[in-house]
């Protein structure tokens, strides 16, 4: 059928156009079913074009063509109007070779045309061939430069159904954009389509998404054997990319949501969302101008897996990162407005299972409101959230080059009952991340940093707490509420405000403990309590507040010289740990190079409980504390010392003095407690007072 020029306007309200065939290989020839061009219009309210119906069932005897196997719409003010009805089982067919693809196996929007669905259903429609994009709707623009505002292909979507149409050899199996297209999803369903890549939605070259309502839910990217023939079509997922099981943005492409589902989405890089890197240039950089923009005003992203498919393509970059949303190379994310974001739920058979953020560029706008991360989880690092790098900007020579990034959070995040191997809430392994209001609770990590992870194998991460709450996490080795690991380089922690409590440790750092891992190692630690609370924490061994371990300088209160600031002094209470050092446990050990430093000037510790020794801080092999201010007071350790020095380790000063209590250890029919304080460096008995207990049998 063939509408064309101004007058042309043909109304469809019932029937089938099927089984017809468009031979034409050029970009503007096509429409197996329907061809409209030159202001043409054409209004579908009934009827199918595509598969034909016999009796109550569908016979599969689609129409075809190279470009919009069922419908193809060309040229300024060319319009489609979509009330009802199917556009179903059609496809568009490649040249094969190198020759650029088809586009469309189910409508195809070309050129300034314009397509508007209200209600029906485009599905079961297919593409293949070399480079083909689009497999149930494909809109292409074909204006150069970022002018989509000034006009190009639109699709609107206000109601119906786009789903199970595939583009196995490409990427767009729902819908693919390029050249300035625009595509506004008011309402609707993208779902359970397949593709190489961007299996529900593929976004690039300056095109617009916007998703105000609706859902896109149930895709597949880059999943399965290159071998297999998928509905009885050549071809099958033979691109490797596998990214964006839901919608994978590149190029210059922006997606918005303001609101609506992304939910249940599976790909092998980026489950939900993919923000994918630009071209390269020659010399293995990356280009200026080819960044990938998502922009997140509201909505949910859930239930999304990044998989691992190893039988099929080993040794691929990045698979099973990012289960909700993956940002590498030159993507940038932005986190803005007032309405509620969710990331929940989601699963990366790797790394991030909420947000994995490799490099590229994340923002936060401030004063945005409720922020969740809640339920997601990663086999190895970052169960909430995996914080890396930096961005790639302009190096003023042509090309790009990565300068360190930097997350901050802003309004009311939480990050709650997310589940990794490393870094059960948030795992930083590069770059900075600035945490504000956050509250980091209830998260679970097999290894290290049941809330928050810090470092990598290179070192270089930082995380900075600005105030908010990390709580109720767990670590079955160190690190409960934070961990601080690498094998190299620099790695730091800095706590100006907020509150960690009610977190738990297997072995060390019930709050917070640093830990060198691997072999050679030269890794250093900065821990700098400037201010907060750091309560009610448990170890099942060393550090119930803080296990600071070798090569670590840990300051608790302001540096040595500094004028007292604004936050009030750091708070270490009412910790425990089942062996050694309730409220601190500095760790070393006998080699020079493995020395622990605890400095402090300021702020308290006390009615910390070690089971074993050191109520208040064990200061263990190597270990070198110095006090210039500060109290430590009303520790009680169970066995020796509320101060415990190991090994002669040195300990100079006592800041406002040292008032903790242990149990004597006689074993008499009466228990003692002893009350120490300090004198020119060296403790002494200040009283002894006995308190009749009957020993326990």
């Amino acid at each position: 059928m063939y509408a064309r020029a101004t007058a042309a306007n043909f109304v469809m309200t019932g029937g089938a156009i099927y089984h017809n065939r468009a031979n034409g290989v050029d970009a503007n020839q096509g429409g197996g079913g329907v061809y409209a061009s030159e202001t043409g219009s054409f209004t579908y309210t009934s009827g199918v074009i595509g598969g034909r119906l016999v009796g109550d069932n569908l016979v599969p005897a689609g129409n075809r063509a190279r470009h919009g196997g069922g419908v193809f719409l060309q040229g300024n003010n060319t319009v489609f109007h979509m009330h009802n009805g199917r556009i179903i089982n059609n496809t568009a067919t490649g040249a094969g070779g190198n020759v650029a693809g088809p586009g469309g196996g189910g409508v195809d929007v070309y050129g300034r045309a314009r397509f508007n669905m209200h209600d029906g259903l485009i599905s079961g429609n297919r593409i293949y061939g070399s480079y083909s994009y689009g497999g149930g709707v494909n809109v292409e623009g074909r204006i150069t430069g970022p002018t989509a505002d000034q006009g190009g292909s639109f699709f609107n979507m206000y109601g119906g159904t786009i789903s199970n149409n595939h583009a196995p050899n490409g990427g767009g199996g729902g819908v693919h954009l390029t050249f300035s297209a625009v595509f506004n999803m008011e309402n609707g369903e993208i779902k359970d389509n397949i593709a190489g890549h961007g299996a529900g939605v593929w976004i690039q070259a300056d095109s617009i998404f916007t998703m105000y309502n609706g859902n896109i839910s149930g895709n597949t990217a880059g999943i399965g054997p290159g071998s297999q023939t998928m509905t009885g079509l050549p071809g099958a997922i033979a691109n490797r990319n596998g990214g964006g099981g839901g919608i994978m943005v590149c190029c210059r492409a922006t997606f918005y949501m303001h609101n609506g589902t992304i939910d249940g989405n599976t790909g092998r890089v980026g489950g939900g969302i993919y923000l994918a890197h630009g071209a390269r240039t020659a010399t293995g950089g990356y280009a200026p101008g080819t960044h990938a923009y998502a922009t997140i005003h509201g909505g949910v992203i859930s239930n999304n897996t990044a998989t691992l498919d190893w039988n099929y393509y080993p040794n691929m970059e990045f698979d099973g990162d990012g289960g909700g949303i993956f940002i590498t190379r030159t993507g940038i994310l932005n986190f803005v407005g007032n309405a509620p974001k969710f990331v929940n739920n989601n699963v990366a058979e790797n790394s991030g299972g909420g947000v994995r953020w490799v490099t590229g560029h994340w923002h936060t706008q401030q004063n945005t409101s409720i922020v969740q991360f809640i339920g997601n989880e990663a086999a190895q690092d970052g169960g909430g959230i995996y914080v890396g790098g930096g961005l790639f900007v302009d190096d003023g020579q042509g090309g790009l080059e990565f300068a360190p990034g930097r997350l901050t959070t802003h309004g009311d995040w939480t990050i709650a009952g997310n589940e990794a191997a490393r870094g059960g809430g948030v795992f930083v392994g590069g770059g900075t991340f600035l945490d504000n209001v956050t509250a980091v609770g209830r998260n679970t990590s097999e290894i290290f940093g049941g809330g928050v992870l810090v470092g990598s194998d290179t070192g270089g991460a930082s995380f900075t707490l600005l105030g908010g709450t990390i709580q109720g996490n767990q670590a079955e080795r160190s690190g409960g509420g934070i961990a601080i690991i690498a094998n190299s380089g620099a790695t730091t922690f800095t706590m100006h405000n907020g509150v960690i409590s009610h977190n738990d440790a297997e072995s060390y750092g019930g709050g917070i403990a640093t830990e060198p891992v691997g072999a050679g190692i030269t890794s250093t630690f900065a821990v700098n309590i400037r201010g907060g609370i750091i309560e009610h924490n448990d170890s099942s061994f060393a550090g119930g507040g803080i296990r600071a371990g070798s090569r670590t300088n840990l300051t608790l209160g302001r540096p040595i010289g500094q004028q007292a600031g604004p936050v009030p002094a750091p708070v270490v209470r009412n910790n425990g740990a089942n062996s050694l050092g309730g409220g601190v446990s500095i760790g070393g050990s006998l080699l020079t190079a493995e020395r622990a430093f605890f400095t402090m000037t300021e702020g308290s510790i006390s009615n910390n409980t070690a089971q074993d020794s050191g109520g208040g801080v064990f200061i263990g092999a190597n270990g070198q504390v110095t006090a210039t201010g500060g109290t430590i007071s009303n520790n009680t350790a169970h066995t020796v010392g509320r101060v415990y020095v190991a090994n002669g380790g040195p300990y100079n000063g006592c800041g406002g003095g040292i008032c903790n209590t242990y149990w004597n250890p006689e074993r008499s029919k009466y228990k003692y407690y002893e009350q120490h304080r300090c004198r020119n460096g060296r403790r002494y008995l200040f009283r002894k007072l006995s308190v009749y207990r009957p020993i326990a049998t």
